[in-house]
């Protein structure tokens, strides 16, 4: 509010236009990660085995539930900004974190839906806490209380339970249609692959997340850079042809942020040649304390990031040095030739409509016949 010759003007958002401005920008997968950032923040800011962490999600088109039992949020967290709005100037700056903007969580409870239960602990304390959005967006007090809090004596269980029932249409049925737990699933493997790598379970609808192998990758050349506020590796791998893998993959503290782009976001400045279809660009940033270069949804890059400009001239550099050694592309061109009666008799002997084609069917007969493993 502000205050015009002794009189209040109210400036003050509404709750229900701050909840619709909060959500409507990003989509109900990205919620989830933002919860599941939560849980991985509080695995990796632990001094434990990360083998032993394992994060349970549970989506149907009644409620939704994540379970870890890492570190837990401590009852002071919880009191001064786990559930504030936004991170005040200086919160929230543990190093190599993913959780940075403080609007992750609560943003992800809206998008969800409308009961909200939250309960955690810590070797020291632990909390519960009820919220029902409807009741809350009538009041005009933004606070709430806790349900149950106290010094966790009792050997409560380490970790963090966030259960969502009253869903949103949106969530009901994207919950209960099983290509989105699929997708999600494809998701959460590749945006955590690092994290999984390193042994964290993390387990949606009773299906363990497994990450595809990299083994068919061979690294042409690497970077490592090493700056006051960051540190950073830039690899480039050439793979089998695949234009919708190719691209940039960018990786945040361990957190995938750009995948396969080929935009100017990125400087993937080489034409659409297909032969460039075999090269995978990685960049992978760890951040001390500063605003990583990622957007509030941890969708893309943040173009006015300093980080950002700075490792995009270190990306394009990688890439212009790595050209001149794919020449030549990963497919070799066999060219012969043979009488054209010949070739006509087996078009139709091998009901084939190409000359090329005759070609790859005897290749690959003669590999198989001969027993050629290549």
């Amino acid at each position: 509010m502000i205050i015009i010759n002794n009189e209040i003007v109210h400036m003050e958002p509404t709750k229900e236009f701050f909840i619709n401005a909060l959500t409507r920008d990003i989509k109900l997968d990205r919620t989830v990660l933002d919860l599941i950032d939560n849980s991985i923040d509080a695995a990796r800011k632990s001094d434990r085995d990360f083998s032993t962490f394992e994060i349970r999600l549970t989506l149907n088109k009644k409620c939704f539930i994540i379970e870890d039992n890492c570190d837990g949020i401590s009852k002071e967290s919880a009191k001064s900004y786990a559930f504030k709005f936004g991170n005040s100037q200086g919160k929230n700056t543990r190093q190599f974190s993913i959780g940075h903007y403080g609007i992750g969580m609560k943003r992800a409870f809206f998008k969800i839906g409308k009961m909200i239960y939250v309960e955690s602990a810590t070797r020291e304390d632990f909390f519960s806490l009820f919220l029902d959005v409807d009741e809350w967006s009538k009041s005009k007090e933004w606070n709430i209380l806790f349900k149950d809090s106290g010094i966790n004596d009792n050997h409560k269980k380490i970790g963090t339970k966030i259960e969502i029932n009253k869903l949103t249409d949106e969530a009901k049925d994207s919950f209960s249609d099983e290509q989105f737990i699929k997708n999600l699933i494809d998701t959460i493997s590749k945006t955590y692959e690092n994290d999984i790598r390193r042994g964290i379970k993390i387990i949606v609808n009773g299906r363990g997340i497994t990450i595809s192998s990299r083994d068919s990758e061979t690294e042409i050349l690497k970077y490592s850079i090493d700056c006051r506020n960051y540190t950073a590796e830039i690899i480039i791998k050439k793979d089998i042809p695949n234009y919708n893998e190719s691209g940039w993959y960018v990786k945040v503290n361990d957190r995938l942020v750009v995948s396969a782009d080929k935009t100017e976001l990125t400087g993937w400045d080489i034409s659409s040649d297909s032969k460039y279809d075999i090269l995978r660009g990685y960049a992978y940033i760890k951040i001390l304390k500063e605003a990583p270069p990622f957007n509030t949804i941890k969708e893309g890059l943040d173009t006015s990031n300093p980080i950002y400009k700075e490792l995009k001239n270190y990306m394009r550099k990688a890439l212009q040095e790595a050209l001149p050694k794919i020449k030549g592309g990963y497919f070799a061109t066999i060219t012969y030739q043979r009488p054209r009666n010949e070739a006509d008799k087996l078009k139709k002997i091998l009901n084939v409509k190409s000359y090329k084609k005759i070609g790859e069917i005897t290749y690959e007969d003669y590999l198989e016949k001969n027993n050629i493993k290549v």
